[in-house]
């Protein structure tokens, strides 16, 4: 639901499924992966800042990246899965999704080394954060879990005599969910 309400939704606004082009999809995978059109930012925006509260800001920055190969090739399989049940109803003469390249192609803007702390900066957070936060600013910055993976672990899934955490989870919207990948 998530990825028809952001991204398809959005960049096909009032488009008849059957005037759906190769062309279409291509365009949209290249906008995607680059710079979203200004439909998608407004829902990624919206979807955002209501499901996670916090700063607007942050989230109309993070509305407006680019978005991640993975969730490209989501939004597209899931497009072409719902073209080839259009064309099962005979809405449509043909899949203009099924040619498409669900990964490849266009590549997503790579990490700027800016935006990664050295070790000299993680250990002037960790100083600066307060006593009772340290552990957890300093467990995130050393295993690299995501917020919602850290704020969705509990105690049972913490192996301190091996030195070992188990992620299962992550807490999204006010919920407990599923992992964003297996990994």
């Amino acid at each position: 639901a998530s990825l028809v309400e952001m991204y398809l939704r959005p960049y096909f606004n009032d488009c008849a499924v059957r005037d759906i082009a190769r062309a279409d999809v291509e365009a949209l995978k290249a906008a995607l992966l680059t710079q979203p059109p200004r439909a998608i930012v407004e829902a990624r925006f919206a979807r955002y800042s209501a499901g996670c509260g916090g700063d607007p800001e942050r989230w109309r920055a993070r509305s407006a990246a680019p978005v991640g190969r993975r969730t490209v090739a989501a939004a597209l399989a899931l497009l072409s899965s719902l073209l080839s049940f259009a064309g099962e109803l005979r809405a449509v003469n043909f899949n203009a999704a099924a040619g498409v390249r669900k990964r490849g192609g266009v590549r997503s803007a790579k990490v700027d080394a800016a935006h990664v702390l050295t070790v000299a900066e993680a250990r002037r957070l960790i100083e600066a954060t307060p006593e009772e936060h340290r552990p957890l600013v300093r467990f995130a910055i050393e295993t690299g879990l995501r917020e919602a993976e850290l704020f969705g672990l509990q105690w049972g899934e913490l192996d301190l005599k091996h030195g070992l955490v188990r992620v299962r989870r992550q807490w999204r919207r006010s919920d407990f969910a599923e992992l964003k990948t297996a990994h």
